[in-house]
């Protein structure tokens, strides 16, 4: 693409990144939304995980662009992340009040907020394949990750205070 037919579609280089933040970011929540939906249980979890890191893989070039330009490119790119966190949590509280109906509101927004950071650094890790992942390698970093994914939502257990200590 030559410079002028470039400038003829996008005003800077910036406008393109948002662009592009903003299309991925579009069918990344549609990704994560009808993955999760699709998920039968919380034991199931683990699918879901492994899902949405082969769709964030199938999609890796926007993904890059999305995951790892560097914070505060642009604020447009910026609101646009935040936006897409906060919609996805939403998503995903929604999502696990259906698949844990029996945890109380707090502990579902928890498990949903530490869900979606589970799953967004895990992208980041996978796509940069950073040192934790060439470590781990990709299947013991995917085992690793449905555990984690189990043990942020579906422990219900209720850790007991701790007498004081005098």
């Amino acid at each position: 693409m030559t410079s002028a037919a470039f400038y003829y579609h996008f005003a800077s280089k910036e406008e393109l990144l948002e662009e592009l933040v903003e299309t991925f970011a579009e069918t990344w929540v549609a990704a994560v939304t009808s993955r999760l939906q699709a998920t039968e249980d919380v034991d199931h979890l683990g699918d879901f995980t492994d899902s949405a890191l082969d769709w964030v893989e199938d999609n890796q070039s926007e993904a890059l662009v999305f995951f790892s330009t560097a914070v505060g490119a642009t604020a447009a790119v910026d609101q646009c992340r935040a936006t897409t966190r906060e919609r996805i949590i939403d998503v995903m509280t929604t999502e696990l009040r259906r698949l844990a109906p029996s945890r109380t509101p707090a502990k579902t927004e928890a498990s949903a907020v530490g869900l979606f950071v589970l799953i967004y650094v895990s992208a980041r890790s996978q796509l940069t394949t950073d040192e934790v992942f060439v470590t781990l390698g990709r299947s013991r970093f995917r085992r690793e990750v449905r555990v984690l994914a189990s043990s942020v939502v579906v422990s219900s257990r209720t850790p007991k205070a701790q007498p004081a200590t005098v």
